[in-house]
């Protein structure tokens, strides 16, 4: 655990930062005639106060999800043992596996970073939810990091916040004044479809791997304590996935537009 603790430290002192910068950015616009459009649902003020996050986010979704796509490539014909834990120097599949450990970083960094911001503005950022979620996957990050073990479901795992950009950019449109507008709707469609590709079916998809090949999670025995191992596949892994699915429910409304007649 140690050894992640110094980079996943700087890595959110670099997300701050990026923070602060994209802040100050935005604070400039939110003030810029014809940036902001008239709109009942638009807002400066949140625009200029909350939008860093939701900037940061952005970068940090396809940071990562574009990451994970390598990862996923990289270690598909790898052998079984490699997928659940990283190999030695000596393994040919060493590097694609170890690739994931700075992917992890980089996740792990960015989830205490952004949990951070949403406990000091709850719930404006997120509610209960979302701190389950970052909570949940702070704790699986850091089991599967000290360890070294499940590079390749990290890998599919992390693709999943491909599916967040859309989100992040609905958010900025509407808080600019442009929830009305043709582009919002087609941000809905597309941010559902790339919900339920890369978080439901892919999801699905890495637990059945798992799922069929749990006789060979024997290779992590005395890699990683059977209790942080059952933590990880039996509680937060399906919490994960079940989560998504009643945030699908709710996601599947917005692609339709049934918030939108409901606050009409």
């Amino acid at each position: 655990m140690s050894q992640l603790l110094f980079p996943v430290v700087a890595g959110a002192v670099c997300w701050e930062l990026l923070y602060g910068a994209c802040g100050f950015a935005l604070r400039r616009l939110a003030a810029t005639p014809g940036v902001v459009l008239s709109d009942p649902g638009a807002s400066k003020e949140k625009l200029a106060r909350l939008g860093a996050s939701y900037v940061v986010a952005l970068v940090h979704a396809l940071l990562v999800g574009l990451r994970g796509v390598w990862h996923v490539y990289a270690l598909l014909d790898a052998p079984i043992g490699a997928k659940l834990a990283i190999p030695d120097a000596s393994s040919p599949w060493h590097s694609a596996a170890a690739a994931t450990e700075t992917t992890n970083v980089l996740f792990l960094s960015w989830l205490l970073y952004d949990l951070a911001h949403v406990l000091l503005s709850f719930p404006a950022l997120g509610a209960a939810d979302t701190v389950a979620h970052h909570a949940g996957f702070i704790c699986a990050s850091a089991i599967c990091g000290a360890h070294r073990i499940l590079p390749f479901a990290f890998g599919w795992l992390i693709v999943g916040e491909l599916s967040s950009p859309l989100l992040n950019v609905r958010w900025l449109l509407i808080q600019s004044g442009r929830g009305a507008s043709p582009l919002l709707q087609r941000v809905n469609v597309g941010f559902a479809l790339a919900f339920v590709a890369f978080r439901v079916a892919l999801g699905a998809a890495g637990m059945a791997h798992l799922a069929v090949h749990r006789a060979a999670l024997s290779v992590l025995d005395g890699v990683v304590p059977s209790a942080l191992l059952a933590l990880v596949l039996v509680v937060f892994l399906p919490a994960g996935y079940s989560l998504n699915l009643v945030w699908l429910s709710k996601i599947a409304k917005m692609a339709r537009g049934t918030d939108a007649k409901k606050k009409k």
